[in-house]
């Protein structure tokens, strides 16, 4: 909430540390900072690290970064979310048509 995103990798290292492995929260969490802040190429390769892991499985994800590629302009990125959101077949919810 205080937009403190250069103190997120250390705050990921110190879970794993913990024995707190993060999670689709965590890490959605995280993708909403980098959009609100911006920075959405940040945002983008946090949400591609969830695909990986199979953590985006649903259109909640997927809206959270197209919102923040719409606030800010970022169009190209919003087309290759879309093109993912076919590919993997999620489903898009009403919020995800009226962004």
């Amino acid at each position: 909430r205080v937009g403190a995103m250069d103190a997120v990798s250390k705050l990921v290292e110190t879970m794993a540390v913990d024995g707190c492995t993060p999670d689709t929260i965590t890490y959605s969490t995280i993708v909403k900072g980098y959009c609100v802040k911006g920075d959405l190429d940040k945002a983008f390769e946090v949400f591609r690290g969830m695909q990986k892991n199979r953590m985006a499985v649903d259109s909640i994800i997927y809206n959270t970064v197209l919102d923040g590629c719409t606030r800010h302009g970022r169009m190209d990125l919003a087309d290759i979310l879309l093109e993912d959101m076919d590919k993997y077949a999620v489903v898009p919810s009403n919020f995800t048509l009226g962004i």
